[in-house]
C-alpha cells in the first residue's frame, strides 16, 4: 500500500484541510472493485471470525493471487486478506 500511495497519489490529491476523505474514497474504490467480498452467511459461519477463515479459503481455491504470480511477484511479497461483513461490522485477517 505505501509503495501504492508513494508512486500514484500526488500531494494535490490528498489535499490538507481532510486528506481522510481521499483515503476513504481510494479504499472505497479497491473494495467496490471486488465482487466476492464475503458477507457473513449466518447459516453456515457462527462468528465474523470465521467468515474470514471461508474468505481466505476462497482465496486460496479460486487463485486470486495467480495474475500477481504471472506479473513475477514472490510469494512472500503477496499477503492475502480475508474481509468479512456483517452490515457496519468489519473484520479483517
Amino acid at each position: 500500500m505505501n509503495q501504492i500511495i508513494m508512486t500514484t497519489f500526488s500531494y494535490f490529491d490528498v489535499g490538507q484541510n481532510e486528506p481522510e476523505r481521499f483515503y476513504h474514497g481510494f479504499v472505497l474504490g479497491l473494495i467496490a472493485d471486488q465482487t466476492d467480498i464475503k458477507v457473513r452467511n449466518i447459516k453456515r459461519e457462527e462468528s465474523l471470525e470465521d467468515t474470514v477463515q471461508t474468505a481466505l479459503t476462497q482465496i486460496k481455491e479460486k487463485c486470486y493471487d495467480a495474475e500477481l504470480y504471472d506479473r513475477g511477484l514472490k510469494k512472500e511479497e503477496i499477503h492475502h486478506y480475508g474481509f468479512a461483513f456483517e452490515g457496519k461490522k468489519v473484520l479483517i485477517g
